[in-house]
């Protein structure tokens, strides 16, 4: 079942898979953390100031100015701080990042400014949103990722690699071309990643017997 691959090394197509799976789930965790942290940190804040004084747009620019940071440095890799004075790639900046969350500092100060208390419930949907939406995001680095890959046998390795893994019935010969190839890749791979989550799981939970 699986095919000839030069070095049997699956370490890039590998890095693309993490792109579906341990990142996309990573950042989309960390974002609504950022989200719920800023909103915490600031009400806080406000509550310990007793400042009532545009208690909702102060919270949704907190709410906004922690996303965006995250996002900023996170999954861009980006400082503001040392952009200098280019105001015109800040503005692309911040507008890349407002299409990432899917909502942008407007939106929020609209949707709370008349609030004056604001519990996490209140903000479920904008964490929930964004959690979805950098995930989308993450996987599609990977889809970027993965239509640079041009060599038919490489693709053709590692999804062999993945079928054999998990004893998944796949016929690599019917895989003629690099775009078949690449449509192929993302529902094995969702495959492949449930079979190892749920292995991780079996061997921690033995493990955990073993020492009980």
């Amino acid at each position: 079942m699986e095919a000839a691959n030069n070095n049997n090394n699956y370490d890039k197509l590998e890095s693309i898979r993490e792109y579906f799976t341990t990142k996309s789930e990573k950042h989309s965790n960390k974002i609504q953390n950022a989200i719920v942290d800023s909103w915490s940190e600031k009400r806080r804040e406000l509550e310990a100031a007793n400042n009532t004084e545009n208690f909702g747009t102060q919270i949704a620019e907190a709410i906004y100015n922690g996303a965006e940071t995250y996002v900023m440095k996170e999954i861009y890799g980006v400082d503001m701080d040392n952009l200098g004075g280019n105001e015109e790639f800040k503005l692309e900046l911040e507008d890349a990042i407002s299409k990432v969350l899917g909502f942008d500092k407007a939106t929020l100060v609209d949707m709370y400014e008349h609030e004056t208390e604001i519990d996490m419930p209140d903000i479920s949907r904008v964490y929930g949103a964004a959690g979805q939406n950098v995930t989308r995001k993450i996987r599609g680095m990977g889809e970027k990722k993965l239509s640079k890959i041009s060599d038919l046998d490489e693709i053709k390795g590692y999804l062999g690699h993945m079928a054999s893994t998990i004893n998944y019935d796949f016929d690599l010969e019917k895989v003629l071309d690099i775009r078949q190839a690449r449509d192929k890749f993302v529902p094995l791979m969702e495959e492949y990643s449930n079979h190892i989550r749920a292995q991780d799981q079996s061997d921690l939970e033995r493990k955990l017997k073993m020492v009980a």
